[in-house]
Parts: structure tokens; C-alpha cells; sequence
């Protein structure tokens, strides 16, 4: 299973895999958001609200007119602690760790196993010399636990983990 997940992961960081040393690498950033909709950026020119104005979203606008967007995909569940899970690791929601928003009995999410298990996208491109940050909700394991932030290879952690 690791090896489908370093192919996945290959194909999609492959640029920065051929950059040359003289070229800066890109910037990558992905935004997850719990219940937002396809439509609800003002860059997209739906009008989604009930007075039939163009939603605005100046910040996220300006960074789309800089960056490559991509708008098709889907999400790996229809709640977030899974849906994190499966773009950070590149699982399936059937065979990832995390399959829904659940207690563990001593009150923990089932967090992240270790490393190689639940590989994460960090853990990809920390030996390229990326730096990575999350910042908001994590879900996916508390700092005492294999699924820290912090143990997922994220040089920065800044939100809740719960």
C-alpha cells in the first residue's frame, strides 16, 4: 500500500521534483473548508446568495489569479476528520486510519499510525526542503499520540487538534 501512495504523491509533486536548483520552488498550499460549496468563491462568478450578488472573497480571489486551480475532484467524506485524512495521506476513506468523526473511550480520535504507515504529504516534502504548516483543524490525532502534527512531519501546528 505504501508504494501506491508514493506513486500518488510522485504524480502530483512531480514539478517540484524537476525543478532545477537555479528555479524557485513553488509555494503549495491547499485549503480544506468544512462546508463550503463549489461554487462559493467570488473567483468562480457564481452567484450563490439569496440577493443574487456574487459572493465575495477578495483574499482567496487574489490568490487564485496567481496560482494554478484546480476544479475537479472530490472529497474523501462527507465529514471532516476523514476528509483530512484522505488528502493528507492520499487514502481511500475505506482504507484510510481515520473513516469518521469518532471518540476513542479514553477520549482521543483514532489518531494517524506511525511513520511508514499513513504516509502524509509533509512526509513527502520535508526531503525536498519544503516546510509545512496546518493551520486550523487537525482530527487526526493529539500531540501525545502517533498522529501529532508534529509526528506527520508539519514543522508547525496552529489551531485544535480535536
Amino acid at each position: 500500500m505504501i508504494i501506491y501512495k508514493l506513486i500518488f504523491f510522485s504524480l502530483i509533486l512531480a514539478p517540484a521534483f524537476f525543478e532545477s536548483n537555479t528555479k524557485k520552488r513553488p509555494n503549495i498550499i491547499l485549503y480544506l473548508a468544512d462546508d463550503l460549496g463549489y461554487g462559493e468563491f467570488g473567483f468562480l462568478n457564481k452567484k450563490m446568495n439569496s440577493t443574487n450578488a456574487p459572493i465575495e472573497t477578495p483574499f482567496i480571489d487574489e490568490i487564485a489569479s496567481k496560482s494554478a486551480v484546480f476544479l475537479q475532484g472530490y472529497t474523501g467524506s462527507p465529514v471532516c476528520a476523514p476528509s483530512r485524512c484522505s488528502l493528507l495521506t492520499g487514502y481511500h476513506t475505506g482504507h484510510a486510519t481515520i473513516r469518521g468523526n469518532f471518540k476513542m473511550p479514553n477520549d482521543h480520535d483514532l489518531p494517524l499510525k506511525p511513520f511508514p504507515h499513513d504516509l502524509t504529504i509533509a512526509d513527502v516534502l520535508r526531503p525536498l526542503g519544503y516546510t509545512s504548516a496546518i493551520i486550523g483543524k487537525w482530527c487526526m490525532g493529539f500531540n501525545d499520540t502517533s498522529g501529532s502534527p508534529y509526528n506527520k512531519s508539519f514543522d508547525y501546528s496552529f489551531g485544535h487538534l480535536d
